[in-house]
């Protein structure tokens, strides 16, 4: 089958220095199409790939302001997101080739309703190149923040166990460079109330500047009067090249749906050693969203966000940005 969606939005973002209006590619979930294709070959043994394929005009995440304080166009680029095969049966799943670490969402499981725009991740994604202003000069928000999620689409073989006691499932991989991941994955309806979490572990052990351990743990639960909860907390520790770096990211949301909407607040902090040398060492950036997500069909989503990025040092301005767009999305 061929499915994909488009997902642009409407963004106004300041940094202290300079202020502009952009239109751009939501990297939060950006505009992309798959090939889909599934054969059952008897004794309930399924075999089928997965091919896909982004496609981004100016992405949020590569948003910068130029010399005159403005955003420039940027040309779309093709970028392959998943090719892989996979096999399935009662006995669980077997994937080869690029696609998801066992541990890639496990920052990020949420159940709010408004994860188009504010997710444990959405700090980089929707302000990653901007440059905080102030001094020193060319400090952006995606060097000192992140949520240090699992690996995210590469080469790896993976194996997911079907549902034990039909709530909880375990996923492994092996990538590249001997990475390694595990994560264990929950979700459960306790009465009228659905709760999800998942728990991930990363080791990355190649000699490179991505040689690092992460870990991550995050749960949400969704009540029947449709007030949620979502906690994130993941961790990074480097082996190079400062093995002694250690850092920390939390991430709180309370959000509210009814009917077709969906709102929520949000509040992610950095904590530990700092990602970027450009900043104090008792530094502690900061992100809090605002979110409003509006589901008229299915398929349709129209949303609104604001969003302030602080890097907590001393002579660094926050980056503060509104956001309106839509996804729209195609099977």
């Amino acid at each position: 089958g061929i499915s994909g969606q488009i997902n642009k939005t409407i963004g106004y973002i300041d940094n202290g220095n300079d202020s502009a209006v952009g239109f751009f590619d939501n990297s939060i979930s950006g505009s992309r199409f798959r090939f889909t294709g599934e054969e059952d070959i008897g004794g309930g043994l399924k075999v089928g790939g997965v091919w896909e394929w982004q496609w981004q005009n100016s992405p949020t995440s590569s948003a910068a302001f130029n010399t005159s304080g403005k955003f420039d166009e940027t040309s779309a680029s093709l970028q392959d997101r998943k090719t892989e095969l996979y096999f399935a049966g009662k006995w669980g799943k077997v994937s080869l080739g690029k696609g998801d670490g066992a541990a890639n969402g496990s920052a990020e499981v949420d159940l709010s309703g408004t994860t188009t725009i504010d997710y444990s991740g959405g700090n980089q994604d929707l302000l990653s190149s901007m440059t905080y202003g102030g001094t020193p000069t060319g400090v952006t928000v995606g060097s000192t923040y992140s949520e240090f999620d699992g690996e995210s689409r590469n080469d790896r073989l993976r194996y997911d166990t079907p549902k034990l006691g039909k709530v909880v499932s375990i996923a492994l991989s092996v990538a590249n460079a001997n990475e390694q991941e595990i994560a264990v994955w929950y979700a459960q309806n306790v009465g009228s109330t659905k709760i999800a979490a998942a728990l991930g572990y990363t080791d990355n052990t190649d000699t490179g500047t991505t040689d690092r351990t992460r870990t991550a743990l995050s749960a949400s639960a969704l009540l029947k009067n449709g007030l949620n909860f979502t906690v994130s907390y993941s961790t990074q520790d480097n082996k190079t090249p400062t093995p002694s770096q250690q850092s920390t990211n939390s991430y709180f949301k309370i959000g509210w749906q009814k009917g077709k909407n969906a709102v929520s607040l949000s509040y992610g902090q950095q904590s530990g050693d700092p990602l970027s040398a450009a900043i104090s060492t008792n530094a502690e950036p900061s992100s809090i969203a605002l979110s409003y997500n509006y589901t008229p069909a299915r398929d349709v989503e129209v949303y609104a966000g604001l969003r302030q990025s602080s890097a907590d040092s001393s002579g660094l301005d926050d980056v503060s940005g509104l956001w309106i767009g839509s996804r729209i999305k195609w099977k």
